[in-house]
């Protein structure tokens, strides 16, 4: 039986806010058929790839369907047989010319599987977001990790959506995926015990990030502060933004990357806090590793604002796309 997309959990707008501010003074809202300005330089081909309707991927979903400089495709293994996978509903031409997908990796113009690597380098993603995918679900083969290797190699942007119970703890013993992993992940046994879900913690910009244009939710750096915090006295103070409860232990960053963001806990020095935020070059293309799942509480009061704009700050980073 068919079934209907999961909706995005509603948002209030706070009143006399930034976030009143955009598109001439109109919020940007989640409301089901809104578009999303954005400011790539082009229209950027965007996958992402996820296992369930976790509740970053449902937010991230709705917000990829409206976003109007992107051609997006989604694929959710967890979808009900008869559920149409999501794809551009910004305009009447997207819909049309933007094709649901039938498997991870597929042709949607000539309907059918993609069966090796050259086709697969042929589909001209710009962006893939890999989100919590389970590598032994009967929709991933293991020769995927090479494909995307490779692409990334010839200078595609992937995005690695950290979740609970795959990514990227999962794919610790994939060579082709430590290859380009922007964290080491020698995990020590009884490593997912180690994160404390009750007590909230907060993202901390690291110096590398705090000029990064990923955190550009503002134009103004003392608005970025109010937003994510800082450190006073060695001491860090929570910004308006919400926290998070969980995130993934690592083995450190990886030779080569760069650490944006650390996790901080208030009233404590931040530089010392597991990476969170990770990037790094490879190849002629850009792996960014998110190492929580829960950005969807930027949607308190203000739905789409923060969380739209940081996404799209992401994908725009991992295409390198210099914007309009």
């Amino acid at each position: 039986m068919a079934t209907e997309a999961p909706e995005s959990e509603s948002a209030e707008v706070a009143p006399n806010t930034e976030a009143t501010k955009v598109s001439g003074g109109r919020f940007q809202s989640d409301k089901a058929g809104n578009i999303l300005l954005s400011s790539y330089s082009r229209e950027l081909k965007l996958l992402y790839i996820e296992q369930r309707f976790r509740w970053t991927a449902r937010a991230l979903n709705e917000t990829l369907k409206r976003d109007a400089g992107l051609a997006y495709q989604g694929f959710f293994f967890d979808a009900q047989n008869g559920w149409t996978q999501p794809s551009s509903i910004w305009s009447d031409d997207a819909k049309k010319r933007v094709k649901p997908l039938g498997w991870p990796f597929y042709d949607a113009d000539a309907g059918k599987v993609i069966l090796d690597k050259g086709a697969f380098l042929a589909l001209g993603y710009d962006v893939i977001i890999l989100g919590d995918v389970d590598p032994g679900s009967p929709y991933w083969r293991n020769e995927y990790w090479e494909w995307l290797e490779a692409w990334v190699k010839q200078g595609g942007g992937l995005i690695l959506l950290a979740g609970a119970a795959h990514n990227p703890a999962g794919y610790a013993k994939n060579e082709a995926f430590a290859r380009m992993c922007p964290i080491r992940l020698e995990l020590a046994e009884g490593y997912e015990f180690l994160v404390d879900r009750t007590v909230l913690k907060y993202i901390a910009r690291t110096p590398d990030g705090r000029d990064h244009a990923l955190f550009e939710l503002s134009r103004d750096e003392a608005r970025r502060d109010e937003l994510f915090g800082m450190e006073v006295d060695d001491k860090f103070q929570p910004g308006e933004l919400h926290g998070i409860y969980w995130y993934q232990i690592t083995g450190g960053p990886a030779e080569g990357a760069t650490v944006l963001a650390r996790v901080a806990s208030e009233g404590q020095p931040a530089d010392k806090g597991e990476p969170l935020i990770v990037t790094r070059e490879y190849g002629t293309g850009r792996v960014l590793y998110l190492g929580t799942d829960e950005f969807h509480y930027w949607r308190q009061w203000v739905g789409d604002f923060y969380f739209a704009r940081f996404f799209q700050n992401a994908i725009r980073w991992a295409a390198n796309d210099p914007g309009k």
